[in-house]
């Protein structure tokens, strides 16, 4: 996706199915042609912070993956 978005360049949609047919789907933003990663973030604490903040208000929740690269849910 990389129309329309107002503060990240893309969005890769990956769609995954469990061994119990159960649909799943991350969404990784990209910013300046890379990952959103927490390990390389200026401010890792804060990004967190944010994350947790995402996760509350919004419909999607928020986190990072085995190598600290953040998507939505």
């Amino acid at each position: 996706m990389n129309d329309g978005l107002t503060y990240a360049n893309s969005m890769e949609i990956v769609i995954g199915v469990t061994a119990d047919q159960t649909i799943g789907f991350r969404i990784y933003p990209h910013y300046k042609s890379a990952y959103l990663n927490v390990d390389k973030a200026k401010n890792s604490a804060a990004l967190m912070r944010q994350l947790l903040r995402y996760s509350d208000k919004n419909f999607l929740f928020w986190g990072i993956d085995d190598s600290a690269d953040v998507f939505a849910g």
